[in-house]
Parts: structure tokens; sequence; C-alpha cells
């Protein structure tokens, strides 16, 4: 039997206390902590956790199993509140976009040693309040699983084993390659957002434009309305993956605000305008269709690593095998008509 503690009972911390209720066994006392008292009493109330604690460092004291999910920007400090009252061989777990800060947390802060495993449950769930936790929110979608440093076989096999027992799909990941694609995919979107708005409600016709909004502005800027505080310590996590992708966008911009000035090319159904158009409408519908991972011969690279494959290889022997083992091929229709450029 293995005692859990679950710091930060919002509605990712409570599915999670959810799904180890319902799919897990072996599985002992399950601590919750919070700093919002609301947060830790639903939890409480509703079963997803068998007690609250006030005082942080005793939430972890005993336990064997230790959930982070609070923001990104959080992180280091409960590291660092329970680095020294945490037990030996311990296994900590944060469902953050910081892989590489949390490793090397980890590594510097604990007073005993401790197993670090990273994992980021990308699940489609819409899990906006406490009152969208399930324990089915993990079901069918892949969880990215990283690695630390000191990660025992013992510690790997018992979150497979939690990870797995939820429906997931374990997806094993470097810590480079995993922050730079979850800051592609959620820091991103909110700096591009916040620059954008405050581009446009900074033009004194602002209260004119305003009556303007449809959907198009507002779907284009809603990850603006995240909290500023959440999106800005993601963004001090990961500094360089984030100027990273900004430069990459900025390159795109820059390549169609030249295309715009030239009057040949963004009157061409075949100029670089079009041809940036394009790409994104047929890049956009593969991500809707379930295709994007399916990529054509010039986008190729190696698939990533899955469960049973060559990272758990070093621990449970030489399972190798395609990250896309079991799936089936979709060959839907993504290729734009060109013609109705003309």
């Amino acid at each position: 039997m293995i005692n859990i503690t679950i710091i930060g009972l919002g509605p990712l911390g409570t599915s999670i206390g959810f799904a180890l209720k319902k799919y897990c066994n072996n599985i002992g006392e399950i601590i919750g902590y919070d700093l919002s008292n609301k947060n830790q009493d639903y939890a409480k109330k509703n079963q997803a956790i068998d007690k609250t604690e006030w005082n942080i460092k005793n939430a972890v004291s005993q336990s064997d199993l230790i959930f982070i999910c609070v923001p990104t920007g959080k992180v280091y400090e409960v590291i660092n509140d329970i680095s020294d009252a945490t037990k030996s061989k311990a296994i900590i777990c944060d469902t953050s976009n910081a892989k590489r800060a949390c490793i090397n947390w980890v590594d510097k802060l604990f007073v005993n040693d401790v197993s670090y495993i990273g994992i980021n449950p990308l699940t489609s769930a819409s899990l906006k309040t406490q009152d969208d936790s399930s324990p089915d929110a993990f079901f069918g979608a892949k969880c990215a699983v990283i690695l630390g440093n000191k990660a025992t076989k013992d510690s790997i096999e018992i979150i497979t084993n939690i990870i797995e027992s939820f429906g997931s799909n374990l997806l094993f990941m470097d810590p480079d390659e995993h922050d730079s694609f979850a800051v592609a995919t959620s820091t991103l979107p909110s700096i591009i957002a916040s620059a954008m708005i405050n581009a446009v409600s900074e033009s004194p016709a602002w209260p004119e434009i305003s009556n303007f909004v449809g959907t198009n502005f507002d779907s284009s800027t809603i990850s603006a309305s995240f909290d500023p505080a959440s999106t800005q310590g993601a963004a001090l996590v990961n500094p360089d993956l984030l100027i990273h992708w900004i430069d990459q966008v900025q390159t795109h911009l820059s390549d169609m605000k030249e295309s715009l000035s030239d009057i040949d090319d963004r009157h061409s159904h075949e100029g670089k305008l079009a041809d940036s158009l394009v790409n994104a409408w047929e890049q956009r519908l593969r991500l809707e269709i379930g295709v994007a991972d399916s990529r054509e011969e010039k986008y190729k690279r190696e698939p990533l690593p899955s469960s049973s494959e060559s990272m758990m290889g070093l621990f449970f022997g030489n399972k190798v095998a395609s990250a896309m083992t079991n799936k089936n091929e979709k060959h839907e229709d993504n290729k734009y008509d060109r013609r109705k450029l003309r």
C-alpha cells in the first residue's frame, strides 16, 4: 500500500484523486493540500481525497508518492517547501510544463534521496473548475512521462501502472523536448493573444473597434484572459524556449508582411502569401481530424517512444515498438483546393 499526497486540488489534482480512488489498487491514504479552503473542502466532501492537511510539510512527511499539481510558476516554491520533509525513496511527480527546471530543483534541494518523474496528462477534457473534475478525465489520452536523473525502476513501475490504470497511453519524452512542445502549445498562445489585444486596444479608435469584435478576434485572444501570474510564471522557467517560438512566429509574420508589400505576390494564388495561408489551413485541418502526427515526407522525424518502448527498455527489457502501435492510418482529404484562390 502506498500513501499519496496531492498538492494543488484544482480540477487536475482533484481529477487525479478521483482516478486513484476509482482505478488503482494498493493505494493507502490520500492526503490533499491546497491553499484554498474551498478546494480542500470540495475534494474531501466528494471523496477525491481521504483527509486534508493544513501544513504542507506534514502533508508529505509520510507519503510515498507526492503529486504536485500547481501552476508552473508555483512549483519551485512547493518543491523548496517540502524538500526537507519528504521521506527517503519517495516519488515526486509534478504536472507542470517545466520538467527541465523541476529535475534540477529536485536534485539540488531534497535532503533525502527521492525519485523525480514528471508527467503531463495531455487530456482533451475540459478541466476549468473543480466541478469539471472526473476520474475519467485521462481515459484514452496520452500522458507525457519525463524521468529524472535518479528515478528508480520501482518508482517508474509505480507511476506507469497508475497512469495506465487511468486509461492513458504513456509517452516517454526528453525534458527539453517536452518543455519546448509544452511552451509552443500552452505559453506561446497566451503571449501572442496578449500582443494581439494590446496592439489593437492601444489604438485611439479602440472604443469604436471593440464594436466589431466577433468570433475571430474573440477566439484568437481568449488565452489573454488567463491569469497573468500563471502565464508569467510559465514564461520565467522556460524563457529560452519561449523566445525560440516567438522568433518562429515573427519570421512567419515578417514573410507575410513582405508578401503583402509585393503587389504581384499578394495577388498570386501560387505566391508566398497564398502558400502561407494554404499551409496554415491544411495543418489546422490535419490537427482537427487527428492526423497532425502523420506528416508529409519532408517533415518526417523519428517517432517518440511510448509505453513499453525504448526508454522503458532501460528498466524492463528491450521492448521496442513504434509510437504509432495499433494506431490506424487515417486518409482524409486534407489538401486545400487552390482553385478557390483564383
